[in-house]
């Protein structure tokens, strides 16, 4: 499903399913309207892939703990992006060359998610 939504303007808000391990590459790419912040920490999210969310209007975000990789450019020109969580238990292993690259990113947080 590459490139799935890339370039669709029309494209506003997403909801992924809970047992996706994956956000392919370029999947929402570009789409221009594209405001949806969050990802649900209850996901069995593992890989966000390549240009993901490229310049989309998204402006803060929260990376669920089970994210192992974040794809090179994933995040790449999202120019109101502003923040970024990222709890203490993640397991983050990769973060791709560029993927923040030309964003207004000015904050990054650790979040600790324990109970």
């Amino acid at each position: 499903f590459i490139y799935t939504f890339s370039r669709n303007c029309y494209v506003k808000k997403v909801i992924i399913s809970p047992h996706a391990k994956e956000i392919c590459n370029d999947a929402f790419s570009q789409c221009g309207d594209f405001k949806n912040s969050r990802i649900s920490v209850e996901l069995e999210l593992r890989i966000i892939g390549i240009c993901v969310f490229m310049r989309t209007e998204i402006n803060g975000l929260f990376i669920p703990p089970r994210v192992i990789e974040i794809g090179e450019s994933a995040f790449f020109e999202c120019e109101l992006l502003q923040l970024v969580e990222i709890s203490y238990n993640s397991q983050q292993q990769i973060i791709g060359k560029e993927s923040f690259a030309n964003s207004k990113n000015r904050h990054m947080f650790f979040l600790n998610m324990s109970k």
